[in-house]
């Protein structure tokens, strides 16, 4: 959370500045007038684009301190308005004066020609403390000694006052009405590029007047600035063509190392209050109404502040939120309008219906137990035992999904549901899943594939055994089952030892008498089985 004061000051000052079209009667009504050098600027000058004024927008709600219509000035970069005794700079907004004409040569002389000195004429001041009998504008005429006023009928000789159509005055050095067009061709090989909003600005936009910046002429800074060099009449910064020259996130670069159509993903961002769930967009908070304000790139609080753009000011805390990692307001954070929602699992199963989704949207997340397992709990941003469960998409959510072993055994065998289905692949319902006749776990017990059936080979090897003489030999690779005595198992490892399961005993195997003899350690007897023929 960042916190700093915002200082207030008179709007005009520090927003976009554009020209607003008026109709034609509206141009000849007020022009710009220089009390010293006795200059005129009109509106259509100024619409021209050729002065460095600027008409301030009446419509914008940033200019309504303003008494329209408002003129700005890039040189000193002061507001002369409508309001009575409004002044910069020797420059004032009236009525445009009258002109001397001549009706006999058609002549007109303007006030800044009799300013120059060149002429009989001279003007008299308009001096509330003078007391002066006459309408101003007045004019003396030094040959004759009398004087033109505004006085209806007045007349010096062939001279009378007349409304003059002052032409648009070619571009100077940029100290009066004009602007050097010096460095304003569209050839200039760079461009305005925004390093935060990825914003382009192209020579050609900024010479039709369409945007807050200007071009600086190199004949006024030949030597202050790298030419081309831009000023921005809305944070009242100067870009040079130096690489390292970063203003509010503004710098030039050549036009082939950006892309005109390159956006900041990060704009698409709303502000999300982790308690109420509100969310306002970026739309929203330029409308107004919602106590939050955009701060623009490369915004520096008063206290040297710096923020990661983009960044927002709430004017009841006085705080900003910004795109930084984890940066929180109140109860504010700056989110991506769609968010990812995932779950950790340990082990033992899945989830399904993660992925992408838009902010506050319902998900319905399922845990998918793996075979020989069972859905424990969740555990993070939601808790319970619920299995679906339903979420409502949100930032930063963290979910963990734990399984366990399930531990039962449905089916009976000795074998737990995990051992048969996670383990040994059997069916937990059955006690003897291959059907040979030894159930899963005696399989398990004696190293055999519980889900293979060994049945036929069992017979076998039983019929076998039981009708052959003493001299053979009863060995198998496993279980078999001797009719008279039921299972026996041995392998090559034991044998001539064999395991018979009905005693749960071990028998030793003796050969060479006429019938198979056998050892019984359970009951410590030597006994025969009678062949089956």
């Amino acid at each position: 959370m960042n916190r700093f004061k915002l200082h207030n000051t008179k709007p005009g000052l520090f927003m976009l500045i554009q020209a607003l079209m008026l109709p034609a009667s509206f141009a000849g009504t007020k022009v710009l007038y220089n009390l010293g050098t006795r200059e005129v600027v009109t509106h259509d000058a100024v619409q021209s684009g050729n002065t460095p004024w600027s008409l301030l927008d009446s419509q914008n709600p940033n200019f309504s301190s303003y008494s329209h219509p408002a003129y700005y000035s890039t040189v000193f970069h002061k507001v002369v308005d409508s309001s009575a005794g409004s002044i910069a700079e020797n420059w004032i907004l009236t009525e445009a004066p009258k002109a001397l004409y001549n009706s006999s040569s058609n002549e007109y002389l303007t006030p800044q020609q009799v300013q120059a000195g060149t002429t009989d004429w001279m003007i008299l001041d308009a001096n509330p403390a003078n007391q002066s009998p006459y309408t101003h504008p007045a004019y003396f005429n030094k040959t004759e000694e009398k004087v033109l006023d505004g006085t209806q009928g007045s007349q010096v000789g062939q001279w009378t006052l007349a409304v003059y159509s002052f032409p648009i005055q070619p571009g100077n050095d940029g100290n009066s009405s004009g602007n050097s067009s010096d460095g304003n061709s569209s050839d200039v090989k760079v461009v305005l590029y925004n390093i935060e909003t990825k914003a382009v600005i192209t020579p050609e936009q900024v010479a039709s007047g369409a945007t807050d910046w200007l071009l600086l002429s190199p004949a006024k800074y030949p030597d202050k600035y790298k030419h081309p060099a831009y000023y921005n009449l809305s944070f009242h910064r100067v870009v040079e063509n130096l690489e390292s020259d970063v203003e509010n996130g503004w710098t030039l670069r050549h036009p082939d190392s950006v892309d005109p159509n390159a956006t900041n993903p990060d704009l698409a961002k709303v502000l999300f209050n982790i308690n109420t769930q509100e969310i306002l967009t970026r739309s929203e908070i330029e409308a107004g109404g919602t106590g939050w304000m955009i701060l623009p790139p490369g915004f520096v609080g008063n206290d040297g502040s710096t923020y990661s753009y983009p960044s927002y000011y709430n004017q009841t805390t006085h705080g900003v939120l910004d795109n930084s990692q984890g940066d929180v307001e109140g109860e504010w954070v700056l989110s991506a309008p769609t968010v990812s929602i995932s779950a950790t699992i340990a082990e033992g199963g899945t989830v399904s219906g993660t992925g992408s989704f838009d902010l506050k949207s319902t998900v319905l997340l399922t845990a998918n137990p793996s075979p020989g397992y069972a859905f424990a709990d969740w555990s993070g941003a939601a808790g319970g035992s619920l299995n679906p469960i339903t979420i409502v998409a949100v930032p930063n959510f963290s979910l963990t999904a734990r399984f366990s072993k399930d531990t039962g055994d449905d089916d009976g065998d000795g074998l737990s549901n995990y051992e048969e289905l996670a383990v040994h692949g059997t069916n937990q319902a059955v006690a003897d899943t291959d059907g040979d006749g030894l159930s899963d776990k005696e399989e398990v017990l004696a190293g055999l594939d519980a889900t293979t059936s060994n049945k036929a080979l069992i017979d076998q090897i039983s019929a076998a055994f039981g009708s052959r003489g003493a001299a053979d030999t009863p060995y198998t690779e496993g279980w078999f089952y001797l009719p008279g005595r039921g299972w026996i198992f041995t392998n090559k490892n034991a044998y001539p030892y064999l395991y018979d399961d009905s005693s749960s005993s071990w028998l030793y195997f003796q050969s060479g008498g006429d019938l198979p003899r056998f050892y019984h350690y359970g009951t410590q007897a030597w006994m025969t089985i009678e062949s089956s023929k």
